[in-house]
């Protein structure tokens, strides 16, 4: 490698945050195997390693500098620049290549990436929004509805097209003269990485990639986008919205035809070829003669379009209209049950985890904030049901309505954060939409319309007002909602309670109480909690019944609730419990320094 004379300033406090937020690799074949993983990274340029780190680090900026120069010395460019694939399945069974490059090569991408974000953001949105924008396909999403629900003078369409593998087709000397044109800054890496082939690596395989970008590359998703700005800034329709390859115009039919003849004319200079078979129409205002005479033109250009109704309208993976609401959801819910199936084989900590972190909410969390989601109460309060009856199943705990309404509020209100879709519904939605709302009123700007219609108006003035966050910028966090909404439901139980109930809910809402909770639960640290102290801790903290009523050793009567145990003077293992608690912090203290020694055993008082 030699110093390039072109230097662009990588601070390394740039360095660090981006090693510290990348995901640790996977090991695979060949190229993997000579790629340092970032987990050691994170460690050595950890304040822990002192001075040595430091200078770690500043290695590290230098050679990321020689990287985003395209001075890699060209004999192991096929290497560097190549990756392991992994296929993974598509719904429609196609395969989708996945590209897992050398550290160094991302994170020179990360950084390249992160340092031009702003300039082509604002250069690309509000038409082409899948690169440096925030939200981009929530408000995409809720444009694309507003125009929908429109009422349009004249018979109106909405196309949604759909490229053959279009990362993977694009012409590379396409690719890298839009890229020198808008961000010259990234020019001379990309140069390097896309101007011969690469070695792709597929098991004992090999494969030269000849042909666009690397699905994989975090440079990936800014090039494509930059190359379909010649194509995507033409167009002429009203509604002409794009995530990546995934692009949705709307208009009158003449302004359709003309568009859709501008994208088949770019996919030939382009190397990008449209899908007609997955490619989609939903007409609107349009009776039935224009829409077969549309129909007619669309075959010639478009042959086997497929013609949408209201309830298989989806864009971006959200339903469009309130018709396609219900089936979504219910999907969401079939997938979920499938995945839930094998979680009571787990022990109790790490299934409890995996449910709360990815099976539960999380997994409708998109739906929730780009779908008035809150209108289908029975589809979701039989979404909530399910993990109700998933979380008895792998808790081994019984829960009445109290405890669930309990376990399903956040950890900082007392909950186990499995959190109710009913919950979440409103609090999700409203967010978005008011996050969304300056994007999408550009994308809509031609068409003059806004996403705040009459029907989310009447929806917010439906809402309590004790639970609308006070000023614009708190109500585009769903957090700020949320929490409100969770505050008064805990509020409620509280005031409800008796003490000793009340006394379990102020003590489950402190901020260490949730510690287990959040803790990772490895055997290997000494975090993982056997079944039967993971199941009594959420009894305990939910209120559940722990046991039998059965008299104590020590001659007292235990209740369902057990708290006895937590008094008793003959619990099994108080001591051994209090020795080890001491044990671990003579240990903190000696690692910082200060000096401690242990109780001795069988001295009582102060010595």
């Amino acid at each position: 490698m030699k110093q390039s004379s072109l230097y662009w300033l990588t601070s390394n406090a740039k360095c660090i945050y981006h090693i510290k937020n990348e995901s640790v690799p996977l090991d695979n074949h060949n190229v993997e195997q000579i790629r340092p993983i970032f987990g050691y990274l994170k460690d050595l340029i950890s304040f822990s390693c002192g001075d040595e780190s430091g200078k770690l680090t500043s290695e590290i900026a230098k050679l990321v500098n020689i990287i985003r120069s395209g001075d890699i010395f060209p004999d192991i460019e096929p290497i560097f620049y190549g990756a392991s694939l992994i296929a993974l399945a598509k719904d429609n069974g196609d395969i989708r290549p996945i590209a897992i490059g050398l550290v160094w090569r991302r994170l020179a991408c990360k950084i390249g990436c992160f340092a031009v974000k702003d300039s082509v953001a604002q250069l690309l949105a509000p038409i082409s929004n899948g690169f440096g924008v925030r939200g981009g396909s929530e408000a995409i999403v809720h444009a694309v509805r507003a125009f929908a629900k429109a009422k349009h003078t004249d018979p109106t369409a909405i196309v949604k097209f759909d490229f053959s593998n279009a990362f993977n087709e694009l012409f590379r000397r396409f690719l890298l003269k839009e890229i020198k044109t808008t961000a010259p800054s990234l020019f001379p890496m990309l140069q390097q990485a896309y101007r011969c082939p690469s070695s792709l690596f597929f098991g004992e395989t090999i494969i030269l990639s000849k042909r666009g970008t690397q699905q994989g590359d975090p440079c990936a998703p800014a090039a494509f986008s930059i190359a379909l700005r010649p194509l995507t800034h033409s167009l002429g329709s009203k509604l002409n919205a794009w995530f990546l390859d995934d692009g949705t115009i709307g208009d009158n039919f003449n302004i359709i035809l003309e568009d859709i003849r501008r994208v088949l004319s770019f996919s030939n200079e382009s190397g990008l070829s449209l899908n007609p078979s997955k490619c989609e129409i939903y007409f609107i205002n349009a009776p039935p003669d224009a829409k077969e005479s549309m129909l007619n033109e669309l075959n010639r250009l478009l042959p086997g379009i497929k013609v949408l109704d209201n309830s298989s309208f989806r864009l971006l993976g959200a339903p469009i209209l309130e018709e396609g609401i219900s089936e979504a959801l219910s999907k969401g819910l079939e997938t979920v049950k499938t995945l839930c199936k094998r979680l009571p084989l787990l022990d109790i900590h790490p299934a409890l985890r995996l449910l709360r972190s990815s099976l539960s909410s999380p997994r409708f969390q998109y739906l929730l904030r780009t779908a008035p989601t809150f209108s289908h109460q029975t589809e979701l309060t039989e979404i909530d049901e399910f993990y109700r009856h998933t979380l008895e199943e792998v808790t081994n705990n019984k829960l009445s309505d109290t405890s669930w309404i309990q376990g399903s509020l956040p950890m900082a209100f007392s909950g186990l954060g499995i959190r109710r879709t009913v919950d979440l519904a409103h609090p999700a939605y409203f967010s978005s939409v008011f996050q969304s709302e300056d994007l999408s009123n550009r994308i809509l700007s031609k068409s003059r319309l806004t996403i705040i219609d009459t029907d989310f108006s009447s929806s917010i003035e439906a809402y309590p007002d004790e639970m609308i966050p006070p000023n614009d910028v708190s109500k585009q966090n769903q957090y700020c909602w949320d929490n409100l909404r969770s505050k008064a439901t805990f509020d409620e139980l509280l005031s409800s309670s008796g003490p000793t109930d009340r006394a379990r809910l102020l003590s489950s809402s402190t901020q260490s109480s949730s510690k287990w909770l959040q803790a990772v639960p490895s055997h290997q640290l000494g975090l993982l909690l056997d079944n039967d102290s993971a199941r009594v801790a959420v009894a305990l903290r939910l209120g559940n019944d722990v046991c039998e009523p059965h008299r104590c050793i020590c001659g007292e009567m235990v209740d369902p609730k057990g708290y006895h145990a937590l008094s008793c003077n003959k619990t099994y293992g108080k001591y051994a419990r209090h020795a080890a608690a001491n044990k671990i912090f003579s240990m903190a203290f000696s690692s910082a320094g200060v000096p401690n020694r242990l109780e001795p055993y069988g001295v009582e008082g102060d010595f």
